[in-house]
């Protein structure tokens, strides 16, 4: 009996073992390798040149040319004018009289320093100065005074002129 139990379950042990067999996965055969193959290239497919497109050409306009315009020639030589005097006036005014070789014929006004305006006219009883007055510019140092032309605004004269340092004395 022990001999019939005994090959009883080595047959059931042996089915048991096939059904296990039977249920494990397949082997799985190496993957195959491909051989190499070459890809073709993009070809160059032939396309349409765009043509140019005909434009307008502008026609030149005829541009007038400059011609300079000749200013006006002030009416009087400043050519030969010089600084004849200067000084102070009342109320922290200044003057400058000019001197011209003839007597003055134009209109004028002048600067000091490109800040301070001047008021010029011929003084009467010698008609070949020009008196300028205006505000002091200052005191101790050097000015830059400039005689410009009334009607073109053109620089006629420039000098350089020095204001003392005026110490007042008292009697």
């Amino acid at each position: 009996m022990k001999n019939k139990m005994f090959t009883r379950m080595l047959s059931a042990l042996g089915l048991i073992a096939m059904l296990l067999a039977a249920c494990a996965p397949a082997q799985t055969p190496p993957p195959a390798t491909l051989a190499p193959t070459s890809t073709p290239l993009p070809t160059r497919q032939p396309t349409s040149t765009p043509l140019p497109t005909a434009t307008l050409t502008p026609i030149p306009s005829v541009t007038p040319t400059q011609t300079q315009t000749p200013l006006p020639t002030p009416p009087d030589d400043a050519a030969k004018a010089r600084l004849f005097a200067q000084g102070e006036r009342p109320g922290y005014q200044y003057f400058l009289t000019i001197e011209f070789p003839e007597a003055i014929q134009g209109s004028y006004y002048a600067q000091v320093d490109q800040n301070k305006p001047y008021q010029c006219s011929p003084i009467s009883d010698q008609k070949n100065r020009l008196y300028c007055y205006g505000r002091i510019p200052g005191y101790d140092k050097y000015f830059t005074f400039t005689l410009y032309d009334q009607q073109t605004d053109l620089e006629i004269y420039s000098t350089q002129f020095f204001v003392p340092l005026t110490i007042a004395v008292e009697d």
